[in-house]
């Protein structure tokens, strides 16, 4: 699949979670402020995470032997994890509409991100043979 696809896949999902985040767990996450409405956070964070997560996934095709597998899926977690604390914690976050009330909370959203992505088999390279 091309960068485009897998691009247009992880925002997709991303932005699912980060809906049902919105609604069931808004007392620790939190989409909109005066710049940005609800819908344009959750599309705009959604869209750089889903673009980082791309990247994550064509630099593991190019250095495959590096690492082992699982070293590649603890990288994958950690950059999408870090994506949206950076997205959250920073002054992007007034630009972007996104805000979480602490690390733990990017820690659990960017687990079940990085699960939603897998399961879509974007990572199939990195299964052993």
């Amino acid at each position: 699949m091309s960068f485009l696809g897998r691009l247009i896949d992880f925002s997709l999902v991303t932005a699912v979670v980060f809906y049902i985040a919105y609604l069931f767990f808004g007392q620790f996450v939190v989409f909109g402020n005066v710049l940005a409405n609800p819908a344009e956070a959750i599309i705009m964070s959604s869209l750089i995470v889903g673009f980082v997560s791309a990247i994550i996934v064509e630099l593991s095709k190019k250095g495959v032997r590096r690492y082992s597998p699982n070293t590649w899926m603890l990288i994958y977690w950690a950059a999408i994890t870090l994506t949206i604390y950076l997205l959250a914690r920073t002054q992007a976050s007034e630009r972007v509409g996104i805000g979480i009330v602490a690390f733990w909370v990017a820690i659990i959203i960017g687990f079940v991100v990085h699960l939603g992505h897998y399961s879509l088999g974007h990572h199939k390279h990195l299964r052993k043979r």
